[in-house]
């Protein structure tokens, strides 16, 4: 749940109409999975410290789509990037998972109580994902979906 609460950001444009985003890809329109997540983790590497692709988390659909449509505080839109700077950025298969409005925080009773940011809405998140291991993505492969 951490991992995840780290992974939302803010909108980089504040004309945007959600809280906080999570950048990813609509599997059903990436073709090329593998390539982009080792070229994501050569670009992290560093002499010190080299990073590997692992993992995907994903959302199987229509399952996790009706699970956040039905949250009521999470959608996905697809966000397709067309390559402005680099070829890194260029992905027509680019998506956002939102967090629609900022979650209720957490509410202390007593004499001077704070407040504390809610991690429930990250664990409801987690509950509608699964996991991919890099070593055989037959399952993200089949959600690609073929070209008519």
């Amino acid at each position: 749940m951490r991992y995840l609460q780290h992974k939302f950001r803010r909108p980089p444009d504040d004309s945007r109409p959600w809280f906080l985003e999570l950048s990813g890809r609509a599997l059903s329109l990436a073709t090329d999975i593998k390539d982009k997540a080792d070229r994501a983790a050569q670009r992290l590497s560093s002499p010190t410290r080299t990073f590997t692709f692992h993992d995907v988390a994903y959302g199987s659909i229509p399952a996790s789509i009706r699970g956040f449509v039905d949250h009521g505080n999470l959608a996905v839109y697809l966000e397709p990037l067309s390559g402005m700077s680099g070829e890194d950025d260029n992905d027509p298969a680019h998506a956002n998972l939102v967090i629609i409005r900022e979650p209720p925080p957490v509410v202390y009773q007593g004499q001077g109580a704070d407040t504390k940011p809610s991690h429930e809405i990250y664990r409801q998140i987690a509950m509608l994902l699964e996991t991919c291991d890099a070593a055989d993505l037959t399952p993200l492969e089949s959600l690609h979906r073929s070209p008519n």
